[in-house]
């Protein structure tokens, strides 16, 4: 994924949920308009809306960063938010700057996995950040390791697996634990940089190019790739049990057991 300068303008910043069901007093486009025009006058830096409908409204009054879903039930099925390619469809007319989807490990409708309904989004559309709604460590861990380029505690607390968990629990140990141990955003050297990093989990590419790969699960071996703000690769580290290698400003750095074992420079 190419970074959005704009996602940038929300890191470490405030984002209202702007929602209202048709059962709800609130429910009207018109009127999530004009509580995210509220939300942004009050400090917000992102707002996240329902359907394409209320995303369209609220762009008419706002300019910031939007995280895109759709809630809609379907029959003998856990998963509501963005469940399906048909309501990835829907918000990529809208093309909110993130689509957020279920991340956990329920099932999607036609008992379709979350590792199959990943592939297929990134398969249609490759370039859409993608934020992972979770319940659990483990979820988060799996999403991460997927590929999101975001990862929500949105339903801790609102699944089986989490029904007696509360984000709060020992000072939000959860999001510590998480944010810990997931991929995220980098700081490079260049303080007036910024370094993404994704990561290709898998136990062998089997002869294909990355562009062609699909994760599978994670065994010990990784190929991470670091991007600038404007898309430019910066570096690139590979790395297996106790050994990694990194490529960076054309010098190539071997390391085992966090001890430099070989250097060499391009000429």
């Amino acid at each position: 994924m190419k970074v959005n300068n704009k996602i940038e303008t929300v890191h470490k910043k405030l984002i209202v949920s702007c929602q209202a069901l048709p059962a709800e007093p609130l429910h009207s486009s018109f009127i999530m308009g004009r509580m995210a025009l509220a939300a942004k006058e009050g400090g917000a830096a992102g707002i996240r809306a329902n359907t394409k409908e209320d995303i369209a409204e609220i762009r008419k009054n706002v300019d910031i960063p939007i995280i895109g879903i759709v809630k809609r039930d379907y029959p003998d099925c856990k998963v509501y938010i963005t469940p399906t390619m048909k309501e990835i469809d829907e918000l990529m007319e809208v093309k909110p700057e993130i689509i957020a989807i279920d991340a956990t490990k329920n099932l999607r409708p036609n008992g379709v996995t979350l590792d199959e309904f990943y592939a297929q989004i990134r398969e249609k559309y490759p370039d859409q950040p993608l934020m992972a709604d979770c319940s659990t460590y483990e979820e988060a861990i799996h999403a991460d390791e997927l590929g999101f380029d975001f990862i929500g505690t949105t339903l801790v607390g609102y699944t089986d697996q989490s029904k007696d968990m509360k984000i709060e629990q020992n000072d939000f140990e959860l999001i510590k634990e998480i944010v810990k141990n997931v991929l995220h955003f980098l700081q490079s050297e260049n303080k007036n940089s910024a370094i993404y990093k994704y990561k290709v989990q898998t136990d062998c590419l089997n002869g294909q190019s990355l562009n062609d790969y699909k994760p599978s699960k994670f065994n010990g071996f990784a190929i991470n790739i670091f991007y600038n703000q404007q898309g430019k690769v910066e570096a690139i580290n590979f790395a297996r049990d106790n050994y990694m290698a990194t490529i960076y400003n054309g010098k190539l750095n071997c390391v085992k057991g966090g001890k430099s074992i070989k250097s060499i420079e391009k000429k």
